[in-house]
């Protein structure tokens, strides 16, 4: 199953039953792909998504104290669950997205540790 297909059915089809209907090779594939599904939902380009995506991100996220700092990780969650959470808070419809710049590559010579310096 592809990613931009999980991300029509939960921005524009919103079918409740969809996930359900999803063999088990389909919800390996998806649970595996999960972070990227993430990440491209996050990239919509609409004002009103901003709410919606932050109370889904509460949901999501995990907050642990280790080694006297916060560690703020993604919950192992099923996706049946995630899905109809997400088909409540987000407003059905077609959105575009936000592709992030490629950056240009430098043409500066490569500093190789092992080469002399001069001496003074």
């Amino acid at each position: 199953m592809k990613i931009n297909e999980v991300i029509r059915n939960i921005t524009e089809i919103q079918d409740p039953s969809w996930a359900d209907k999803l063999d088990n090779d389909q919800l390996e594939s998806i649970q595996n792909n999960f972070w990227l599904i993430w990440m491209k939902l996050k990239n919509i380009k609409d004002m009103e998504l901003i709410q919606p995506l932050v109370k889904i991100s509460e949901f999501l996220s995990e907050k642990k104290l280790m080694d006297g700092r916060m560690k703020v990780s993604l919950k192992n969650m099923d996706f049946n669950h995630f899905y109809l959470i997400c088909i409540e808070g987000i407003p059905k419809k077609k959105y575009t997205y936000i592709y992030p710049e490629k950056k240009k590559s430098s043409t500066l010579e490569p500093i190789y540790w092992w080469t002399k310096r001069p001496t003074t």
